[in-house]
């Protein structure tokens, strides 16, 4: 009888696997999925991470040369080490900027004050000099420019401390040397001020001030306005200033939360129309409710 040939062996079924199951290799797996969005992608449209179970594959993925493996290996630590420098020079620079002391905005933004007047003729004949030099401090100013003096307690305007200052809403200076007009101000033969930064003298500072109102009125629309440059500093701990304890320290450079500027007293008429004001009797409440303005000089 004739030998009849086996039936067929059918293969077993194909198993469809699922985006979240692994094709297994001896010693691999291939991770299929998209490793950059965490979203999966269709088997066959993304060729995926190959690796062993005790570190990288040492082949290279589809579209992927050994080339780019052995380079990728050979740099890997000097990538790492460099991207750890950057970072840590980023931060470096960043707590540089910001412990840096100020020396008063540069910037285009506007801030209130208060203003006080001061014949600088006076003070160049009793004193000698300002921050910025002696008679030649005023010659530069442009017409319509007035001289001012920056309180060195001012958080925005100062040039930094004055010899002598105290950075404090309850200061102790020496009144001992308030020896003239009733205890409030210094013998001008004997006391000839501090000395003060001259950080805004060069280049020249320039502020655009207007007029908001007398000081404890309600501030309302600008009533004038006019340049000052600065030629001089405001110090707290002058007996110039400490001494007048007739005033409010707001309105003697004194207060470390106001900014003040001591203007030439010949921009009052350009600040207030209408108003004049005489050295050692100003007419009504001279000092000045301001808004301050960085500008060019």
């Amino acid at each position: 009888m004739e030998k009849s040939d086996p039936a067929p062996v059918s293969p077993p079924p194909l198993t469809i696997l699922h985006h979240d199951e692994h094709l297994v290799f001896p010693g691999y797996d291939l991770m299929v999925g998209n490793g950059c969005t965490g979203q999966d992608e269709e088997p066959g449209k993304n060729p995926g991470t190959a690796r062993d179970h005790g570190g990288e594959a040492e082949f290279p993925l589809e579209g992927q040369s050994s080339v780019d493996v052995v380079w990728y290996k050979k740099h890997k630590r000097k990538l790492v080490v460099a991207a750890i420098i950057c970072l840590l020079a980023l931060a470096g620079l960043i707590a540089y900027i910001s412990a840096r002391p100020s020396l008063g905005p540069r910037a285009e933004a506007s801030f209130e004050g208060i203003a006080t007047f001061n014949d600088y003729s006076f003070q160049l004949e009793t004193q000698g000099s300002t921050v910025c030099g002696g008679s030649e401090s005023l010659q530069p100013l442009k017409p319509g420019v007035f001289g001012a003096a920056a309180g060195d307690l001012s958080p925005i305007l100062s040039a930094g401390l004055c010899e002598g200052s105290q950075n404090t809403t309850t200061p102790s200076y020496n009144m001992d040397l308030c020896t003239l007009d009733g205890g409030r101000a210094p013998d001008a033969d004997t006391y000839s001020g501090p000395r003060c930064p001259h950080a805004r003298c060069k280049p020249a500072t320039c502020y655009k001030v207007e007029n908001l109102g007398p000081v404890g009125s309600a501030k309302g629309e600008v009533l004038g306005s006019t340049t000052v440059q600065i030629i001089d500093g405001c110090p707290a701990g002058s007996a110039w200033n400490y001494c007048k304890t007739q005033y409010e320290p707001e309105a003697r450079c004194s207060s470390p939360t106001t900014e003040a500027l001591d203007l030439d007293f010949n921009a009052y008429s350009a600040l207030y129309p209408g108003k004049s004001y005489s050295s050692g009797n100003p007419e009504g409440n001279a000092n000045l409710q301001i808004r301050i303005t960085p500008t060019s000089c």
